[in-house]
């Protein structure tokens, strides 16, 4: 009887999910991930140029219209007669746009703001696309994990069967219990093709985020680490209210519309148009003339519409500011709970659940082998045993994808972040 229970012992404990997968693909690392999708994916570059964009049109902002220069040819032909001469002159000039003094200010001003917008929309665009590749990983290191515990328990399943049919040649159960493992250890193996069926869809997920290749080779996953100590709100509301990009980018847009209300107040009044020419006429000396003229912005109802509809965009973006500074909060409240219900529940499962569950099936199979349990005691502790496994690997791919979330709300990961990464220690 020992020689038979020892040996399964060791090997569901070789196979526990506890136990590190087989390192010879190599490991591949969420923060070389993360760095390698805000440089390659195709989301976070159109953002990146949509930014640059933006920042380019600050100088055109600032800077006058084109001059206009001009030629004007005068010819008069006094009579047909070939001894009479023709009389004629030549004018040189040049014009330029002036607007009036803090119109171009405000425009640049107003550019500027609209840069920072793009800026903050790009900065956003990286988190969100870092939290897609981080769930993305968690994802895949979870149905790893999933396939090594259903390995494991297909073993299980298999040295169940042997046992049975043991026992049953030689009389000592039923042939329920040869067929009940049997069919166990089938449920299992198709479980687990199905699983395995996954992975390449699973990689070429994570690829597709990170900017590579569908196809391209991944190695193993790191193990999520699992912090147990409470995660100190206070410290994260502080840090959300200094680095959430959707609050820079909604402050951002209420100074835009206060400029652009400000150039709107502005155009009430004129611009000017200065002028030089040089004229010259066949026979006379040259003679230059300067002017300046100004347009008079009589249809102030045109001024008039401009100013209440940016007055009612910066209104706008003062209600937009403030509705999201309550999704904020709210959205940080929600990826902490989620990231400390992940954590209590990891830390049940791992000091309590688990080998609870794993003694239990320990002493039933010790009670089968001796015949003072039935086969479906022992199937019920093995089933039991499998799903808490599964939900604890589920747990820790959950707790992953949670920090990956509060990441993305604190406004971590980001290259001029503090602390220089996404941080899943």
């Amino acid at each position: 009887m020992k020689r038979i229970f020892i040996p399964f012992v060791g090997l569901f404990l070789f196979f526990a999910p506890h136990a590190r997968a087989d390192t010879d693909s190599g490991i591949t690392r969420l923060s070389d991930l993360l760095s390698e999708a805000r440089d390659r994916n195709p989301k976070v570059l159109a953002a990146k140029q949509a930014w640059e964009a933006e920042h380019a049109k600050i100088r055109a902002a600032r800077t006058w219209n084109d001059p206009k220069v001009g030629l004007n040819l005068e010819k008069i032909r006094r009579n047909k007669s070939p001894k009479a001469k023709n009389a004629g002159s030549d004018m040189y000039l040049v014009e330029q746009d002036i607007p009036f003094p803090g119109k171009l200010s405000a425009r640049a001003q107003a550019q500027h703001h609209a840069a920072k917008i793009a800026e903050y929309e790009y900065q956003r665009t990286v988190l969100e696309v870092q939290a897609d590749v981080a769930g993305h990983y968690y994802n895949l290191w979870e149905l790893l994990e999933s396939i090594k515990i259903d390995r494991a328990h297909a073993k299980i399943w298999d040295r169940f069967a042997s046992v049975s049919e043991r026992h049953y040649a030689s009389g000592k159960v039923m042939q329920r219990d040869v067929l009940l493992a049997q069919a166990e250890a089938d449920k299992i193996s198709v479980g687990l093709e199905n699983l395995e069926e996954q992975l390449p869809v699973m990689q070429a997920h994570l690829n597709e985020h990170v900017g590579r290749t569908v196809d391209a080779p991944l190695g193993k996953p790191e193990d999520p680490a699992v912090d147990f100590d409470a995660s100190d709100f206070a410290a994260l509301d502080s840090a959300t209210v200094a680095h959430n990009v959707d609050l820079k980018a909604a402050h951002h847009h209420i100074e835009h519309s206060r400029f652009l209300l400000k150039d709107a107040k502005l155009n009430f009044l004129p611009d000017f148009t200065a002028g030089w020419a040089r004229m010259a006429d066949e026979g006379m000396p040259k003679f230059y003339n300067a002017s300046l003229f100004l347009n008079l912005p009589i249809f102030f109802w045109k001024q008039r519409a401009q100013v209440k509809a940016t007055e009612a965009g910066l209104q706008h973006a003062n209600y937009e500011s403030e509705r999201m500074k309550k999704e904020v909060a709210t959205e940080l409240r929600s990826a902490v709970a989620d990231l400390r219900n992940a954590a209590r529940s990891a830390r049940i499962y791992r000091s309590s659940i688990l080998p609870r569950s794993r003694k239990t099936l320990e002493g039933v199979e010790s009670n089968y082998l001796a015949g003072r349990a039935g086969f479906l005691d022992l199937l019920d502790a093995e089933r039991q045993l499998l799903i808490e496994e599964l939900t604890y690997v589920n747990i820790r791919a959950q707790y992953g994808k949670a920090r990956a979330v509060l990441d993305r709300v604190v406004g971590n990961g980001l290259p001029d972040s503090s602390n220089g990464g996404m941080s899943h220690e």
